[in-house]
């Protein structure tokens, strides 16, 4: 629940930055209208519902993901092999770092991913319910191993996509400047703070074609949704059948069975 509290927070803060604060539209309305819409969504049809719109709404993350690494590559007139060049010449396609001082030190990053993913498979309802809802272990465990594949896939491409957002910052003249107050280096763009998360935002509204814009806001929305509908049906599985004893309850019919889950 934390982590997708995090997550959430997120990106509506992202939205609220770049777009909806223009509006006039305050933070509090913005976080309210989307929990209403996931909570009724999730309350009206369940898992079944929660596979179907984690579905689309993946695809579409997925999509305005190529979509935003062809057309910055497109602003920059590089292929993809040049890309891939260029973020080498920088620096941005070495794998392991082999200075032990360092947090990045590939040892540590081994060991660190090792156990979270130990605690996302083993520990955490919201990752596991879609494993242990399948009919039979051997579907279970083509379900992790698919999933460990996907998620290769998917990191790599966003890493591309942060190399080649930075390569196309620097293009645009942006600088690394030393802030006198805090003592920290801030990545300026045209004198906006553009480190961090406010790069993708930065560069996607304001040096992208609008209709990028769009996919971007679009994919960033289906971000945020199945986190937070994922965590809200984890909750409540986690407590039918742990708490309430759900499936040990032979004298209630599968309607009742509905009624409660619903209701908690």
């Amino acid at each position: 629940t934390l982590g997708a509290t995090a997550r959430m927070y997120l990106v509506i803060n992202i939205l609220q930055i770049f777009i909806l604060d223009s509006m006039g539209i305050p933070f509090w309305a913005t976080s309210l209208v989307i929990l209403v819409l996931i909570l009724l969504y999730t309350f009206e049809g369940g898992v079944k519902t929660i596979i179907y719109t984690d579905t689309l709404q993946t695809t579409c993350m997925l999509v305005g993901l190529v979509v935003c690494i062809i057309a910055v590559m497109s602003k920059m007139d590089l292929s993809l092999t040049q890309s891939i060049d260029q973020l080498s010449a920088k620096g941005m396609t070495k794998l392991f770092n082999t200075d032990y001082h360092s947090s990045a030190f590939f040892v540590k990053q081994i060991l660190g991913g090792a156990f979270i993913t130990i605690a996302m498979t083993g520990l955490d309802q919201e990752m596991m319910q879609k494993n242990i809802s399948v009919k039979n272990l051997g579907d279970s465990k083509k379900n992790v191993l698919t999933l460990g594949f996907i998620m290769l896939i998917v990191i790599s491409l966003f890493l591309v996509l942060g190399g080649l957002l930075h390569l196309y910052a620097d293009s645009l003249g942006a600088t690394r400047v030393l802030d006198a107050t805090t003592g920290k280096t801030l990545y300026m763009l045209n004198g906006v703070n553009a480190g961090g998360d406010n790069l993708f935002p930065i560069i996607a509204l304001n040096y992208l074609p609008p209709a990028i814009g769009i996919i971007f806001i679009i994919a960033l929305i289906s971000a945020l949704f199945p986190s937070a509908d994922g965590a809200i049906t984890a909750l409540t599985s986690s407590f039918c059948i742990d708490i309430l004893g759900m499936k040990r309850r032979e004298d209630w019919t599968e309607d009742e069975k509905k009624k409660i889950r619903q209701n908690n």
